[in-house]
């Protein structure tokens, strides 16, 4: 959502396609001005070719997980560990407002004017320029910086994100390595070359540079989860039970170990092992306030191992029981965003795509915008799924339950999601919507 302007001004879509919860921001697919000329497929070729992307998603999807590494702006960002540090800073984000970058971009400079030996207003207007994408002008400012305080940690680490961003990855590793060399102990240093490596495809580095880290913080679980991709790459499944179990001795409350170790038992068959772990989670964190997400997931998790387990009755229970609870409490940040954008979009004359996740039902969509429907198209995604699932295993189509019922996609997953959106789109349009 903080995004969302600028990405309308940039692309200038005839649709934004958004799959949120209640935690995501939307996700956008840019298309190009419409072509001269006249009849259906000119008047609609931007909606076509937007289709033909989608389709194209599940070959990308996998590109993309392991492409980013420390502080990406717009980027996944690492959890916090003991004392609510975070292993590194706020990514920084693009400006909707351009007034506002301007005058941020003034601010640091009359700092620098006022003096030219101020090392962390060059950091922070490097940091301006990294999160609008200007990395030419970011890495000139980091490195102005260095030339001021050469053994600056925190300039090197940008300045090596703004080289991998590049392109430049032994520049960025160049960086990253100077990092260590100044503090053998820094986290964030050991887990940007854990993800260069995997970007690189250079596995071997990429466990070492990760384990470290986990040696470092034990309690930061985000570090645990790129580790166990580096295994699921080798083909070494079945170290990755023991690492979400250790995992889970840092962080007994995390609900991403805890679903992720449920999977492991799930893939290999072990469904009574699985129950009792989400059953546990359940009891030791009950349905609060504070904590209604990991309870809605822990509890659509338990239903969809119920289904595996053919009891049909507590399957249904359970799926009864978190769809009250997305109804109170879950949908409420959501309904909020889908409200500001349909409202923004519509003032544009831009329609919308509304889209369920995996193995989920449209219709709590449909009830948010209820009365506002008008230029949305929802997408359904609960029958499709559950029937290619029934029809093969959950393994085909997913390679985790983050989400409970449903998690992040293998490929075959991603490629069924695409076409669905894109044949939802054509169909509205088909339509004439």
């Amino acid at each position: 959502m903080d995004d969302l302007q600028v990405n309308l001004a940039k692309y200038r879509p005839d649709m934004v396609v958004a799959m949120m919860g209640a935690n995501d921001c939307g996700t956008f697919v840019p298309s190009r001005q419409a072509l001269p000329g006249s009849g259906f497929w000119a008047r609609h070729f931007r909606t076509y070719k937007l289709a033909g992307l989608l389709r194209l998603a599940g070959v990308n999807k996998k590109r993309e997980l392991i492409s980013y590494g420390a502080g990406q702006p717009g980027g996944a960002r690492p959890d916090t560990g003991k004392g609510g540090v975070c292993i590194f800073p706020e990514p920084p984000q693009a400006y909707a407002d351009r007034g506002k970058f301007s005058r941020e971009e003034a601010a640091y400079r009359a700092a620098i004017a006022r003096d030219r030996g101020d090392v962390a207003a060059h950091i922070g207007l490097g940091d301006l320029y990294l999160g609008d994408n200007r990395l030419t002008d970011a890495l000139k400012t980091y490195k102005e910086a260095l030339s001021l305080a050469p053994r600056s940690t925190e300039a090197l680490l940008r300045s090596g994100e703004a080289y991998r961003l590049q392109g430049r990855p032994a520049d960025a590793e160049s960086e990253f390595r100077k990092v260590l060399r100044l503090d053998p102990r820094n986290v964030r240093a050991y887990f940007a070359l854990g993800s260069l490596d995997l970007q690189r495809d250079r596995k071997a580095g990429a466990e070492a540079s990760y384990k470290r880290a986990i040696e470092l913080t034990p309690e930061n679980s985000f570090i645990y989860t790129q580790l166990a991709m580096v295994y699921r790459l080798q083909g070494r499944e079945g170290e990755i039970e023991k690492l979400y179990r250790q995992a889970l001795e840092y962080s007994p409350f995390n609900e991403v170990m805890q679903l992720y170790l449920a999977y492991t038992y799930i893939n290999s068959g072990r469904y009574a092992q699985a129950e009792k772990l989400l059953k546990a989670a359940l009891e030791a964190d009950p349905p609060a306030q504070h904590n209604i997400q990991r309870c809605i997931k822990t509890t659509r998790a338990l239903a969809e191992v119920y289904r595996l387990m053919k009891q049909d009755r507590l399957a249904a229970e359970h799926d009864r029981e978190a769809k009250e609870l997305e109804q109170e409490w879950g949908a409420r940040p959501t309904a909020g965003n889908y409200r500001k954008m349909r409202t923004l979009l519509g003032n544009r004359g831009i329609a919308l795509a509304a889209v369920q996740y995996p193995m989920r039902s449209a219709a709590l969509l449909r009830e948010m915008f209820r009365g506002q429907a008008d230029g949305v198209l929802f997408v359904d995604n609960e029958a499709l799924f559950k029937e290619a699932v029934s029809r093969g295993s959950y393994q085909e189509y997913f390679v985790d339950m983050f989400g409970g019922d449903f998690g992040h996609c293998t490929e075959k997953g991603n490629r069924l999601l695409a076409k669905n959106i894109a044949d939802g789109i054509l169909k509205w349009t088909v339509q004439g919507q």
